[in-house]
This record gives structure tokens, sequence and C-alpha cells, in this order.
């Protein structure tokens, strides 16, 4: 082999020699860093599945699975008829029946010597004050509707008091008027009662609407509740198309 020849053969076989060393080195760290575990950093938690177990109920929270202790609970109820009822006279053929429920618990005592202790299922009952306390809740209805049924859900084990529900307009100029009236009855626990012996159309240009109930009783709970009132108005159909979804 001549000189110029291997001048040239040099620089080829230092090319290969340089190759062949890195791609050993390349193979021994990927080879390393399969073989070798990363330990975890402080701080980062591992995301291994945890063995299932119940959450621990916190502090103060009451469970909603079942009621207090002593309050029995509601019964299948009967098919309710104010749906099926006859329509309201001041109905119109092709008007809309609809109903409007408010719980006891949105019920607030005119008296705030009047106490009173609330329930799971949205009953409250008189504890102190006057024993008959009046409670009230603002029912707000379209103008124009059409009421003829006020239903009162109660809780009644008093074999000698019964509460009172009522539907009454007040003025503004310090008169009242009860529209309907529907007492609580019996002792055999929850039940319900309603006035259908009127008809009253909503003008709220000159009367507010309001819920009251008289408990008419202080006494151990859960005596006499007061569960929540009803009632079922009517309205043109049109209304169904503008009223918010609250009210529908």
């Amino acid at each position: 082999m001549n000189i110029p020849t291997f001048k040239r053969l040099v620089p080829l076989l230092v090319v290969i020699l340089l190759a062949s060393v890195t791609g050993g080195a390349f193979a021994k760290g990927a080879s390393d860093a399969a073989t070798t575990s990363v330990p975890s950093r402080p701080g980062i938690t591992s995301i291994s599945p945890a063995v299932e177990s119940e959450p621990p109920t916190p502090q103060g929270v009451v469970s909603l699975s079942s009621e207090p202790e002593g309050l029995p609970t509601p019964g299948d109820r009967a098919p309710d008829p104010d749906a099926g009822a006859a329509r309201a006279q001041g109905a119109p053929a092709g008007w809309i029946m609809m109903f409007k429920f408010v719980a006891g618990v949105a019920f607030h005592p005119h008296d705030s010597g009047d106490a009173h202790a609330s329930f799971l299922g949205g009953c409250i009952t008189q504890v102190g004050g006057y024993d008959n306390g009046l409670y009230s809740a603002d029912l707000q209805l379209p103008d124009g509707a059409q009421v003829d049924i006020l239903r009162h859900f109660f809780y009644d084990e008093s074999v000698v008091d019964d509460s009172d529900a009522y539907l009454t307009e007040y003025d503004g100029g310090g008169s009242f008027s009860n529209i309907a009236y529907a007492p609580s009855s019996g002792a055999s626990g929850y039940g319900n009662a309603a006035d259908t012996t009127f008809n009253y159309a909503v003008d709220n240009y000159d009367h507010a609407l309001v819920l009251n109930w008289r408990s008419n009783h202080i006494g151990p709970p859960p005596d006499i509740m007061l569960c929540g009132m009803r009632v079922r108005y009517w309205v043109p159909p049109y209304y169904a198309s503008f009223l918010p979804s609250v009210m529908r």
C-alpha cells in the first residue's frame, strides 16, 4: 500500500472506531436505566390503587338515610285527589292546572319568642313561646290565576289539639281576610287535609298572599308538626310559555 492510499484510509478508520465506542456507551446507558429503579421524590404521592374503605362521617353531620330517633317514618300515601278534582269554577276550559308546594321549614314565626324545631322531611314543630304561635310563608302566584285548593300536610299525635292552615290575603292597609282553612285532625301521625270549597282570583295589585300556620300546641316534639302546604291554581295556556321554570 502506498503512502497516499494509507493517508486516505486513516480518517475512515477513525470514524468507524468512534462510532463503535459511542454505540456501546449508549447501549450500556439504556440497560442501566432499564434496571435501575427511580427513587420517589419527597411530596409525590404514589398512584398505586388504595384499599377501598368507607369514608369517615364528619363530626356534626347527621345522616339523611333515616329520620331522627323517635320520629315515625311516613307510610305509603293514598293517591292524591287534587290532580283529578273538578276544574275551578272560575277557570275557563283550556286553562292549565298547576301547583305550588311550600315546605314547613320555609315558614317563619310572627313572634320572635315562638321557638320551633325542624326535622328531616321539611317539617317544623313549636317548642316554646305562645301556645297559639303563628307562622307564615310568602306565596307568589301569577296575576289572574284562579286558586281553588289548599292542602295542609301535617304530623299530629295530639288527642286534644289540632293545628290550623290558612290561605290569607293582606291589603297593605292593616286588613286581612282568610280565604281558605284546613285544620289537622286525628292523632294517627302523618296526614293531610284540604279546603276545596273556595275559588279565589289572584290580584297582585291589591293584595298579597300568605300561607299561615297556627300550631295551637306546645309539647315534646313531634306531637304536632307542619310539613308543608300546597295550593292548586289555574292559568291561561300562554302562561306555560312565559312563566319562569321555577313557577311551572
